[in-house]
């Protein structure tokens, strides 16, 4: 599993009011990479409008 990332479910939650992991990510190849077993996210309940949330997500890598 690649290394933690700001996309996490504590840091999501400042921006949406509902955060829920609903699988992992496998590249179906064994190959570890970044983003392998990371969680995938479903947010809802979003806190401010894009064009306020955006410029934060630019930070994201």
């Amino acid at each position: 599993m690649g290394p933690d990332t700001v996309a996490e479910g504590a840091g999501l939650r400042r921006f949406w009011s509902d955060v829920r992991p609903v699988a992992r990510i496998d590249n179906a190849v064994g190959l570890d990479n970044q983003e392998q077993g990371k969680p995938v996210w479903v947010c809802r309940g979003q806190r401010a409008a894009w064009t306020r949330l955006w410029p934060e997500f630019k930070r994201l890598s």
